[in-house]
């Protein structure tokens, strides 16, 4: 990273510029806000999705402080200051910033202010890694310039309940693969179970996980997302209810349908006309076609050499539902029936011999409808 040089030295240079007869064409910045300076931000840090938006602020400042030979570094209290946002903030940002390889901190003692490294990295290698995983730490080298932050004392209890309330009992490995199976990276997820609660970043996951199931367009890069909603606490999305609740309400609902359901097909049963035996024998006794078509051809020929009583009264429902090459069994629907029909039997043998082309024996054997059918 080469040497710029500073905002200050540039305006001194103009004013003392301005002081002299012009040149034709030179520019004259007439603007007091640009006379100021500004600050140029690398686009590895102001577009990587790997870095949160107070981190690129964070080092945007650090940046902005870097440049300057003529002022005091700042503490944490100004870095709060300028950004808008509490000191534990400003030091979650900082260790974020390390964690991910861009600056470097140099610790010198107790009561000492710290160094900052603004450390030299490949932006082609960062962004590559930050498609596809988006914490790795970039390799890094050392640069000349720093900035020097005295380490204020921050609310450690604070902290530190807030890493152990691990009330739902999860370890940190549960929580790990939690965040890992948004699309977190192994690194960003343990840098975050060090900082927040199980109960904390299992909520925002459910957050995640309801904006999935109701507006699923709507979040283009989940692990981007949830970290942000871990680390500046978003509330609760639009008409969130939490997991537990929303799984009760699907039990609830299919319940209502299963219900639904059953009362429809009860009233069906009670609309449908009721099934004869006829009709019920081939669904219980699941009859081939071939079965069906013997047993009518049968009651054919039956039709002609039975009394008309006899037939109309016991044959007419009869169905072949066994047929082997010597054997066949005649079901009829009660015993009236077979006794009625029992002293026929040759006339049974007979027809279905004539029918197949061989010698056949014939059973009758009673096959009652049950009462419920």
């Amino acid at each position: 990273m080469s040497k710029i040089s500073s905002s200050k030295a540039i305006v001194n240079d103009l004013e003392g510029a301005q002081q002299e007869p012009l040149e034709p064409n030179t520019i004259i910045i007439d603007s007091p806000a640009l006379r100021k300076g500004f600050t140029s931000v690398p686009n590895y840090i102001l577009s990587n999705p790997a870095v949160s938006f107070g981190a690129r602020l964070t080092y945007s400042l650090l940046l902005s402080y870097a440049w300057r030979q003529d002022s005091c570094f700042p503490g944490q209290g100004k870095l709060s200051a300028e950004l808008g946002v509490n000191k534990r903030s400003v030091v979650r940002y900082l260790q974020e910033l390390e964690d991910l390889g861009f600056i470097k901190a140099k610790r010198r003692g107790l009561g000492q202010t710290n160094v900052y490294h603004i450390l030299d990295v490949d932006p082609d290698k960062i962004f590559n890694q930050a498609r596809s995983d988006n914490t790795s730490s970039p390799e890094v080298t050392p640069v000349s310039h720093q900035v020097v932050t005295p380490v204020s004392p921050h609310n450690k209890e604070q902290e530190d309940s807030e890493k152990n309330n691990n009330t739902g009992g999860e370890t940190a490995t549960e929580v790990v693969t939690s965040l890992r199976r948004v699309g977190v990276g192994e690194k960003a997820s343990r840098r975050l179970i060090s900082h927040y609660s199980s109960t904390r970043i299992l909520t925002k996951i459910d957050y995640l996980n309801y904006l999935n199931e109701t507006k699923p367009e709507e979040i283009q890069d989940p692990a981007a997302w949830v970290r942000r909603a871990i680390e500046d606490d978003y509330a609760p999305p639009a008409g969130y209810k939490p997991k537990a609740e929303r799984e009760a309400k699907v039990v609830a609902r299919e319940q209502r349908k299963r219900e639904t359901d059953q009362a429809i097909e009860a009233q069906e049963q009670q609309s449908r006309p009721a099934q004869s035996w006829h009709e019920w024998i081939i669904e219980h006794q699941k009859l081939t076609d071939s079965l069906i078509d013997t047993s009518q051809k049968l009651r054919e020929a039956l039709r002609q050499t039975l009394p008309e009583t006899t037939y109309n009264t016991w044959a007419k429902q009869l169905m072949v539902v066994e047929l082997s090459d010597e054997t066949a069994l005649v079901a009829v629907p009660s015993q009236a029936a077979r006794a009625s029909l029992i002293e026929h039997r040759e006339l049974f043998d007979t027809a279905l011999t004539d029918l197949l082309g061989y010698q056949i024996v014939t059973s009758l054997e009673v096959v009652k409808q049950p009462l419920e059918q």
